[in-house]
This record gives C-alpha cells, sequence and structure tokens, in this order.
C-alpha cells in the first residue's frame, strides 16, 4: 500500500457539539431553500420541456424571485456534505472502512432506503388518488407513472431511467446511491494518493467523460451528474481539510480565509447566473455545481474553525439546525404535498400567479415541515444508526448524511 501524506489523528477539538450543529445547520437552510425553490417552479415551471412549460415570471417578480431558479444548487450542498460526513468514521479511525465496504453498505441502506421507499409508496398512493392528473404544473413532469419507471425507482436508477416519473427529486437519491457503491473505491485511492491526489483523479476522469460524453453528443447523461462525483470527492477532501494535522494543510487552515472564499465564489455564482441567464446557466451547470461545491467546501472549514465567524452564526440558528434534523425526510416528500396543497387550496381560488406564488410560501412551508416531523418520527428515525441514537440523547452527531 502506498503512503497516505495527510497524517491524521483526529483533531478532537472541531468535533463538539457547535460543529455538528453546524453540519446540521447547513443541511436545514439546503433543505429549506430546496423547498422554497420548488414553491417557485410550482407557480412557474420554468425549464424547457420535457422538464417544464418555460414559464417564467416577468418585471419584478423575475427580479426578485429569479434566484429560486437554482435550488439545484443545494444538491451539491448534499452530495458534498455526504462525502465529507462519511469520511470522517474513516479518519476518527485507521484509515479504512469501519467493518468493511459489505457492513458499509449494509449501513448506508438501513440509514437511506427505508425512508425512501416509504416515500416512493407515499407518492405513489397520492398520485393513485388526488395527483394523478396534469394541472399545468411542475408536478406533470412525475406523472404519468409507468411500471419501467417504478422498476428504475425500486433499483436506483432513475437518474437515468425516466428521471422525474413518480416524485421528481428523487433522481438526487439515486446519485447519492451510485455515490455510496463508489466510495470504498474512493478510500482505496484515497489510502494511496491521499485526499489531494484522489480528488484530483476524480476531477480529471469526471472532465474526461464529460467532454467525450459532449463531442460524441450524448444528451441522455446529464454533465452535471458526472460531475457531482467530483462535488462528491470534494467532500472527502474538505474533511482531511478539516482534520489533517499535516503540515501542508495547518499551513492552508491558517493562511488562506475560508470565509472570504466562500463570500467569492458565492458571489461568482450569483454574478454569473444574473449576467448568464436560465438557458446559459443550464448549459454549464456542470462547472457552476463545482463552484458550488468549492463554495461549501470552504464553508465546511469556516465553520471547523475555533475562532468565532459570521458563517458559523448563520448556520448554528437553532431554527436552521432542527431544520436539518429533518432535512432528508423533508426532501422525499415535499413535491407531492406541494402539488396537493396547490391544487386543493390554492390553484382552485383563481389568483394571479404572484398572488399564488406568496400564497404558497405563506401556507406550504408550515404544513409540510409538521408532515415531514410525523413522517420523520415514525418512518426515519427508527432507521438511525444506532450510534447516532444514542448520541442524540447529549448531543447530535454529525455523522449521518
Amino acid at each position: 500500500m502506498g503512503k497516505n501524506n495527510d497524517n491524521y489523528p483526529l483533531n478532537k477539538q472541531v468535533l463538539p457539539k457547535q460543529y455538528s450543529n453546524f453540519l446540521y445547520g447547513l443541511r436545514g437552510l439546503a433543505a429549506l431553500f430546496v423547498l422554497v425553490s420548488h414553491i417557485w417552479y410550482q407557480i412557474w415551471p420554468a425549464d424547457a420541456e420535457p422538464l417544464g412549460y418555460y414559464e417564467r415570471p416577468t418585471g419584478l417578480i423575475l427580479f426578485l424571485t429569479s434566484w429560486l431558479y437554482y435550488g439545484h444548487f443545494a444538491v451539491v450542498i448534499f452530495i458534498l456534505l455526504s462525502g465529507f460526513c462519511l469520511m470522517l468514521p474513516v479518519i476518527q479511525g485507521d484509515g479504512t472502512l469501519p467493518g468493511g465496504t459489505v457492513e458499509f453498505l449494509k449501513k448506508r441502506s438501513h440509514r437511506i432506503l427505508p425512508p425512501y421507499y416509504f416515500a416512493l409508496l407515499f407518492s405513489l398512493f397520492l398520485i393513485d388518488i388526488f395527483i394523478g392528473t396534469k394541472t399545468g404544473s411542475q408536478w406533470d413532469i412525475s406523472i404519468p407513472v409507468t411500471r419501467l419507471g417504478v422498476i428504475a425507482d425500486l433499483l436506483m436508477l432513475q437518474d437515468f431511467i425516466a428521471p422525474v416519473q413518480v416524485n421528481y427529486v428523487f433522481w438526487s437519491l439515486a446519485v447519492i446511491w451510485q455515490l455510496y457503491l463508489c466510495f470504498p473505491l474512493i478510500i482505496l485511492s484515497w489510502q494511496r494518493l491521499g485526499s489531494l491526489g484522489t480528488t484530483i483523479a476524480v476531477g480529471f476522469l469526471s472532465y474526461t467523460i464529460i467532454l467525450l460524453l459532449e463531442a460524441a453528443h450524448v444528451e441522455d447523461v446529464p454533465p452535471q451528474y458526472i460531475g457531482l462525483f467530483f462535488d462528491f470527492t470534494l467532500g472527502v477532501l474538505a474533511a482531511t481539510l478539516v482534520f489533517s494535522q499535516d503540515s501542508l494543510w495547518i499551513k492552508i487552515r491558517e493562511y488562506f480565509s475560508s470565509q472570504i472564499i466562500a463570500v467569492i465564489c458565492g458571489l461568482l455564482i450569483i454574478g454569473l447566473c444574473y449576467l448568464w441567464g436560465f438557458d446559459k446557466v443550464e448549459q454549464n451547470l456542470a462547472f457552476l455545481d463545482n463552484l458550488c461545491a468549492f463554495a461549501t467546501l470552504s464553508i465546511l472549514v469556516a465553520g471547523a474553525s475555533l475562532k468565532p465567524n459570521f458563517i458559523k452564526d448563520i448556520l448554528c440558528f437553532k431554527p436552521l439546525v432542527f431544520a436539518g434534523t429533518f432535512s432528508y425526510i423533508l426532501y422525499l416528500i415535499h413535491a407531492p404535498l406541494l402539488q396537493l396543497i396547490w391544487q386543493y387550496f390554492l390553484h382552485p381560488l383563481g389568483l394571479d400567479k404572484a398572488s399564488e406564488f406568496f400564497g404558497l410560501l405563506v401556507i406550504a412551508p408550515p404544513l409540510i415541515i409538521g408532515f415531514s416531523l410525523i413522517f420523520f418520527r415514525f418512518f426515519e428515525r427508527p432507521f438511525l444508526n444506532r450510534r447516532s441514537r444514542s448520541v442524540n440523547n447529549d448531543k447530535r452527531n454529525s455523522y449521518e448524511t
């Protein structure tokens, strides 16, 4: 085995309850951003067909709300956080997957599949009884449901086969599952090349595949799907950057302001989104995803700093931390609930689109959060890792993804 120069042990000073809360706050913020973004899409299905009706607000409403078009970036945050959190037990241990590959996949299956399959059945139930007819909203891309679509969802292949059927957010769960399957290979590379070498190798491989697909005019595999593998690996790199005691990483932590880098990346994303507009952003989404991933990496480093900073203050805000504890189930079930609320309670009022948007923005979040808390209690919490449940008695655990 080659030498890994990342040189751990774990810096135990940065895993108190505060940092765990910080991670939950980041997850909570990402989940709420997805929810509000999909409220916007519910009123203005802005994507081109077949993923939308190319409806977009105009004038002042467009200027004030166009940032909600970019809820996809929250998925990047979730995926990078997943790589980061999965890497922590490896770093804390002896540099290998605790229990080996089979045990790792068993734990991941136990963690994400039961809530996911509940959400799948819940979505199918609502489609069969209440929301199975097209209404001109964003939900239309999830219906009708075919047998192939259901099979793809059951096998976690819906990112490539019928990616938006049943529930249009499920595509990302297939990506995450496939990343879990690749994680043991990433660990093998990390043991030989270290985090930086592994990140460079995955980045090179990802963009080589993207360029080859584009050269071959293959449109069935969106470039951002491939790029998300690189973003996941950046999460592994972030764990190294936060915890490594190697002199190189210590100097980087000391001399590079992660807060400033996060702000610069964030401003670049905002500037490019407004400069390019929706359509050009879609064409360059893999690049912008990576920019978002570097911003998230910088935020994770800033959160681990022992010095006070505004990023920690924001993400340790108690409502965000609370939202982060049930963000997974919230992400899984919010789309069909949005359609249900809009179709039966708001749309029949005959309001203009702007009024519908602000009405849904007021009505939907508390209802969906309430349902999510109930479903979390019965369909997610029982499947959390035993270790997580015991730790949660006195402090939240940052190892859950």
